[in-house]
């Protein structure tokens, strides 16, 4: 015997997770990767030109500097977004 009732709908939590990776891919659209690995790669550059600091800490230093930044962009932007509307 086939069964022909339809799949019982999405529960909240799914609709919430579902919800948030559409909402994700969106942004992360309006993001240029590219050009954030053009400037990781310039600030591994610097990094390692400054004197005393040891090669094997040029990546960790480069993704802490990056990782600073990026964490400033969510209340920039928001600030941003009330500015022009």
């Amino acid at each position: 015997m086939i069964d022909d009732r339809p799949a019982p709908p999405l529960g909240a939590g799914q609709v919430a997770d579902l919800l948030d990776e559409l909402i994700f891919e969106q942004i992360i659209e309006c993001v240029d990767l590219d050009a954030l690995c053009r400037v990781e790669r310039r600030i591994t550059m610097l990094v390692g030109e400054v004197e005393g600091v040891p090669d094997d800490r040029i990546g960790e230093l480069t993704t802490a500097l990056l990782d600073r930044a990026l964490l400033r962009l969510p209340n920039d932007v928001r600030r941003y977004l009330q500015a022009t509307s």
